[in-house]
């Protein structure tokens, strides 16, 4: 999802912002923007599809473990898995 919301910036050469200032300006908001969007959009996909993504992606296991690849308990922190040792 992050690849095709940001996809179309690729074709920017040069943004010009003109801001009054505050901390919700300048490139900042851009990229509170497009941090927004993506958190909307498991929630877009539902209204549009019917399809709650976030189950559906926590359907999916992690290999060789018994959790899920997301975790919706509210926290940020990234889900704990497995990893193998090479």
């Amino acid at each position: 999802m992050a690849k095709a919301i940001a996809t179309p910036l690729q074709n920017v050469d040069k943004i010009t912002v003109i801001s009054t200032g505050g901390e919700n300006s300048g490139v900042q908001k851009v990229t509170r923007d497009i941090t927004d969007m993506m958190a909307q959009m498991p929630e877009v996909i539902e209204q549009l599809t019917g399809v709650n993504i976030v189950n559906l992606i926590n359907s999916l296991k992690v290999p060789n473990s018994n959790q899920n690849i997301v975790e919706t308990s509210g926290n940020d922190k990234e889900p704990e898995g497995k990893t193998e040792d090479k």
